[in-house]
C-alpha cells in the first residue's frame, strides 16, 4: 500500500469516494481469484485489480484498468 494518500484519475476524472466524497487514497493492488485457479494452485495466473482505499473513511474503490495517481 502506498505510503501517502494519493488524487487518483480513471478515465479522465478525478475519483471520488462513493461513500464520503473524499479525493484522496491509498494505492494498493489485488488478486481477482477465481475457483478454477485456486483449486490448481495457480492464483499467480489470475488478473489483478488496483484497489484504492479512501484515506478519509476506509472505502474499497476498485478498478481493473490501472488509474493514474498524482
Amino acid at each position: 500500500m502506498a505510503d501517502t494518500p494519493k488524487q487518483v484519475t480513471a478515465g479522465g476524472t478525478i475519483v471520488k469516494c462513493s461513500h464520503c466524497g473524499n479525493e484522496e487514497f491509498y494505492t494498493s493492488s489485488a488478486l481477482l481469484n477465481t475457483r478454477g485457479a485456486t483449486f490448481l494452485g495457480l492464483e499467480w495466473a489470475n488478473q489483478s485489480a488496483e484497489v484504492n482505499i479512501c484515506a478519509e473513511c476506509g472505502h474499497l474503490e476498485w478498478f481493473v484498468r490501472k488509474p493514474k495517481s498524482g
